[in-house]
């Protein structure tokens, strides 16, 4: 495949800020998983220009803006002009978005984030480096020089015989990077245009052209370019912090809220300056000024520098303030890694009760999802400990119109009766079909449980592990979560699902029991129906069965 991508690059020092225009392919969806996987392998299995004809691939214009600050990477994605969503990552488990240090353009075959001149084209430590000779590249003289890698690669460089700052051609196999420089710039040292030729199996799989224009070096950059806002979102994207695996909201023009905007602003807005608010936190911390700035900071900034330095200002100075309800709530939503410390010293120095209530509901619930379902033992305790004091002390407090007592006795439940290492408890209802059905007639074998809704991604998956598992000790037992039938009944047939399921209904008595709030969510007993994992998906979840099924 060929493509031409259109870079606007924006750097300044450790600061990077690309705009990528191009083409993207997605795959004709199909209601079918089975019909859909067809449609992958068979998209595999041909160029993408063929593809498209065949039906099996849809191209569209996709726009993506990245900014990474020197630690944390944002990454903004239109599909033909409309928003599909930004998500925000740690750059150092890698990126599929162009953007690089602009110094190594044409260094490499393959540019990323963790890209460096040095890392490009320091060899101190090759096992050998040879001059082959001189030869041409595009009629310019050059210098071909082979490196051999510590890790057995061989890397070819082409330098140009004139100019030695140059280099003009790089392969690495049989990848292949070509570079051209602007003749009329003697002092300029970067390409104006880089091609990356991409080999699989002796033939072409992806060439790139990437052009360089209007260059212009040792301008002031605006700070918050490369801060949320500079990524210039449309309104109502919603935003999701890779790293924690949570959504922390939707961008309303100036910050970020955590249900979409009902409404476009009339006009455009513009919000606080970061590098404003860092300057207010150094001068004046302890003003109320102070704590707006450290709260909005801790609301609409990815967790890093200079959310950690707003936490501190608000541990020093602002714990005893009465207008901290609303930041409890965000803390467990947002989950920076300073909101457990926030919501540690809140119940302790807070003197209103609502705020002391509220921190320890939320500060239990963190401590719940670390316990990792009881394998925790010790935030497994911590979390049961919270959750009695609420009801202890705080059992009036409202959290979504509910008292707290309330909203703990599930969890509490769930704490002591349904984690890892617990016999599950036992179920009675009826299948889809109003015949009785029993968690306990399954004893014996290894058993899954899935808490399923109509169209769940997994549901092929499941009915694959059945398939797998044909002839052992093994059950996969279902718990449809809805009043439809007729719907359930359509993706028996489209996921193929042999396997039975409890008809517990929406908001069902057996979820409710089991405190399930996710869905798929699963379920693993050993065959003397004792819990032993739970959440587990795909490769995993196999292994898991695998291995219950050795004991």
């Amino acid at each position: 495949m060929t493509s031409d991508l259109e870079l606007l690059a924006l750097f300044d020092g450790a600061n990077l800020r690309f705009e990528q225009f191009g083409r993207e392919y997605s795959y004709t969806c199909s209601p079918n998983e089975a019909e859909q996987e067809d449609i992958r392998k068979r998209a595999g299995s041909m160029n993408r220009e063929a593809a498209v004809q065949a039906g099996l691939l849809k191209p569209f214009e996709s726009h993506h803006t990245a900014a990474y600050d020197g630690a944390v990477l944002m990454d903004y994605w239109e599909n033909d002009g409309k928003p599909h969503g930004t998500t925000i990552d740690d750059p150092k488990k890698g990126t599929s978005t162009f953007i690089f240090d602009p110094r190594c353009f044409g260094l490499n075959t393959s540019v990323s984030l963790g890209s460096t001149v040095e890392n490009c084209l320091a060899y101190h430590d090759a096992k050998s480096i040879d001059l082959v000779g001189k030869e041409e590249v595009d009629v310019i003289p050059a210098w071909h020089v082979r490196v051999h890698s510590k890790y057995d690669q061989s890397l070819d460089f082409w330098i140009d015989a004139v100019r030695s700052d140059r280099l003009l051609k790089h392969a690495h196999g049989a990848d292949v990077t070509l570079s051209k420089y602007d003749s009329a710039a003697l002092r300029d040292t970067l390409p104006m245009e880089v091609t990356t030729i991409n080999m699989r199996n002796g033939s072409r799989s992806l060439v790139q052209r990437f052009v360089r224009s209007n260059p212009k070096y040792n301008q002031s950059v605006d700070p918050s370019s490369f801060t949320l806002a500079g990524l210039k979102m449309a309104v109502g994207t919603p935003v999701t912090d890779v790293r924690n695996h949570r959504g922390i909201g939707y961008w309303t023009g100036t910050e970020l809220s955590e249900f979409p905007p009902s409404k476009r602003p009339a006009e455009p807005q513009s919000g606080p300056k970061l590098a404003e608010l860092l300057a207010l936190l150094d001068f004046d911390p302890a003003s109320l000024q102070g704590l707006d700035a450290a709260t909005w900071i801790l609301l609409n900034t990815p967790d890093g520098a200079e959310v950690q330095k707003a936490a501190e200002v608000i541990l020093k100075n602002h714990t005893r303030d009465a207008s901290l309800l609303g930041l409890c709530k965000e803390l467990e939503r947002l989950r920076h890694r300073c909101s457990k410390p926030l919501l540690e010293a809140l119940p302790k120095e807070n003197p209103s009760v609502d705020i002391r209530g509220t921190a320890c509901f939320f500060l239990a619930t963190l401590l719940k999802d670390e316990a990792k379902y009881g394998e925790n033992k010790k935030a497994t305790a911590e979390a049961e400990r919270l959750f009695e004091r609420c009801i202890t002390e705080f059992s009036q407090v409202k959290q979504r119109g509910f008292t707290l007592d309330r909203l703990v006795k599930p969890e509490l439940n769930e704490l002591r009766r349904l984690t890892v290492g617990q016999p599950a408890p036992d179920i009675e209802g009826t299948d889809l079909e109003g015949r009785p059905m029993k968690l306990s007639d399954y004893r014996g074998k290894v058993v899954v449980i899935v808490f399923w809704w109509p169209g769940s991604y997994y549901l092929l998956d499941f009915s694959k592990v059945v398939e797998r598992m044909a002839g052992k000790p093994f059950a996969l037992l279902g718990v449809y979560g809805d009043d439809d039938l007729a719907r359930a009944k359509t993706d028996i047939e489209n996921h193929q699902i042999t396997w039975p399921s409890f008809w517990d209904k929406r908001h069902g008595p057996i979820a409710e029991a089991w405190n399930v709030r996710s869905w798929p969510s699963v379920w693993i007993f050993d065959r003397k129906g004792v819990i032993r994992h739970r959440g587990l998906l795909g490769p995993e979840l196999n292994e898991a069965v695998d291995a219950l099924l050795r004991e």
